[in-house]
């Protein structure tokens, strides 16, 4: 006989695990934070966030409140919200450099190759290469229609689902010290299994096409067209760059793409 354990029950038994940790786990920063609504001990702000209005109302309320920049607790994480124009000109363009690292979440650690592709890698020497990458060799109008070489495999790739639990608000980022988490909570297994079935069809496109490069080096006469899959390959074997551009790389930056086209296409 399967046993459930109602849900209340086991908020209730981590929210007193918390209540034992030490409290350095969770000490406060001394550092000049923006205003913000009051905070409760290890939670921080979650309970505002878990009310009954939206999030972007909330979010908004919040801003009429406090102003166009407002510090939130969310867990152990700490975040500050932009709200205005003026506030966010400062920050991704004026700023830019001092804000352009990533946050960590466990997805984009998990699916997304431990975080190594162009949206999520840490800003730096290998993060300013791919950009050259994907801004040279990827981004012209004639790459972004050569798409089209796997477009046809977007449901395998279960990009739906990829983006559900890597956009998704999750404990276990909230908790990143708490290991344990996203092992009991069945993130964990999840994200792995999406990863081996995205990987796996990935790979199946780098074979297919090494296979038909090979296949074009031996037949001069045959036509093949070059899409963004046979651009990678070729920085890949031509190895200029200065960073090590792995399989994994390439993967990573096809994730991304193939991400960014379903994203657009399901705007219209």
């Amino acid at each position: 006989m399967e046993i459930q354990i109602p849900y209340s029950i086991l908020f209730t038994f981590f929210c007193l695990f918390l209540l034992i940790l030490k409290p350095s786990r969770f000490k406060r920063s001394n550092k000049t934070l923006p205003p913000g609504p009051w905070k409760l001990p290890i939670i921080g702000n979650l309970h505002q966030m878990a009310g009954p209005s939206l999030p972007h109302h909330t979010m908004r309320d919040l801003a009429d409140k406090y102003g166009p920049l407002i510090h939130l607790q969310l867990g152990e994480t700490s975040n500050i919200i932009v709200s205005s124009p003026e506030m966010a000109k400062e920050v991704m363009k004026t700023h830019d450099q001092i804000f352009a690292n990533r946050p960590y979440f466990l997805a984009t650690d998990i699916v997304g190759y431990k975080a190594i592709d162009v949206g999520f890698a840490p800003y730096g020497h290998y993060w300013r290469q791919l950009r050259k990458v994907v801004t040279l060799e990827l981004l012209s109008l004639k790459r972004v229609q050569s798409f089209r070489a796997i477009k046809g495999r977007e449901d395998s790739i279960t990009l739906e689902r990829t983006m559900e639990l890597a956009t998704g608000l999750s404990v276990a980022d909230l908790f990143p010290s708490l290991k344990f988490l996203p092992v009991i909570t069945g993130l964990k297994a999840k994200l792995e299994k999406l990863h081996q079935v995205g990987d796996s069809i990935l790979q199946e496109v780098l074979t297919e096409h090494r296979e038909k490069n090979m296949r074009r080096s031996q037949d001069a006469n045959e036509a093949y067209q070059d899409d963004l899959v046979d651009v990678l390959l070729r920085i890949q074997k031509e190895n200029d760059l200065e960073i090590h551009v792995s399989d994994d790389t390439i993967k990573s930056i096809i994730q991304v793409i193939s991400l960014t086209v379903s994203l657009n296409n399901t705007s219209r």
